[in-house]
């Protein structure tokens, strides 16, 4: 159950900046023309930075960290190979 809230945590985190864009924008854009603010100088435009969370390790071992259990639903998930035309390239070496 763990999994499924951290999930909805970080889909409500990313709902969220984008609202927070999308408000900016609508002020940015209904600010466009407005030449004298109350500072006295021109309205000049606003923006949202986002940056991302950095975490270290690698993808499985935070899966394991948080625990949750993948499936395997196709046999190529999460094997280690990648199949491309006719050849197979070995990434279990690769971090």
């Amino acid at each position: 159950m763990a999994g499924i809230l951290s999930a909805m945590e970080i889909s409500s985190q990313g709902l969220s900046v984008q609202r927070k864009r999308l408000n900016t924008v609508a002020q940015n854009i209904a600010n466009a023309e407005t030449t004298e603010t109350k500072e006295g100088g021109p309205y000049r435009r606003k923006r949202v930075l986002v940056s991302e969370n950095k975490v270290s390790g690698t993808f499985n071992s935070l899966v394991k960290q948080a625990g949750i259990r993948l499936s395997r639903t196709n046999r190529q998930h999460l094997s280690g190979t990648v199949h491309r035309s006719r050849e197979s390239v070995d990434l279990s070496a690769v971090t």
